[in-house]
């Protein structure tokens, strides 16, 4: 009988631990994904998604990536569990501006409540288009300021042969 009543207690206190689900879907089949860190693999219209309350990201991206393009943002004892599990470092590493982009686009933060089920929608297509936009703007930026050193260096040439 005591065993019977700590194995049901053992069963609740597991029971208690569980939180809800997070449904994950994508525009892009099959796909890697990370949840919390740990890689995933869809490849079903909706995956589901067991998980322990609190805040959770689901992105494209690895967690380093992630800890980059969000480290200022998200309080520090959520890292500390990624560091814990050794999948980020204390590097402070910078991304580029058009990585960062497109990292953001990719990743998706939640909360999620004991007992409940968050939808996630993650798009590979609009990852695409951020990082192509911001790409071409820091192409055509870096094309503008050559431009204009050139010029400016073409003006002092034209200056001191004039003298």
């Amino acid at each position: 009988m005591r065993f019977l009543v700590s194995l049901l207690f053992l069963a609740g206190a597991a029971a208690a631990e569980v939180g809800g689900v997070v449904a994950i879907r994508t525009d892009s089949l099959p796909a890697e994904l990370y949840f919390d860190g740990r890689l995933l693999i869809v490849e079903q219209a909706e995956e589901l998604v067991p998980a322990a309350p609190g805040q959770h990201f689901v992105s494209y991206f690895p967690p380093r990536k992630v800890y980059q393009a969000f480290r200022d943002e998200t309080p520090d004892q959520f890292w500390t569990r990624l560091r814990q599990q050794g999948a980020i470092s204390e590097s402070r590493r910078m991304l580029s501006s058009y990585e960062r982009g497109a990292v953001r686009a990719g990743t998706k933060w939640l909360y999620l409540s004991p007992d409940d089920t968050v939808p996630v929608q993650l798009s590979y297509v609009k990852v695409q288009e951020t990082y192509r936009r911001d790409s071409s703007c820091v192409l055509g930026s870096l094309l503008g300021w050559t431009l204009i050193v050139g010029a400016g260096m073409i003006a002092s040439l034209i200056l001191v042969k004039l003298e």
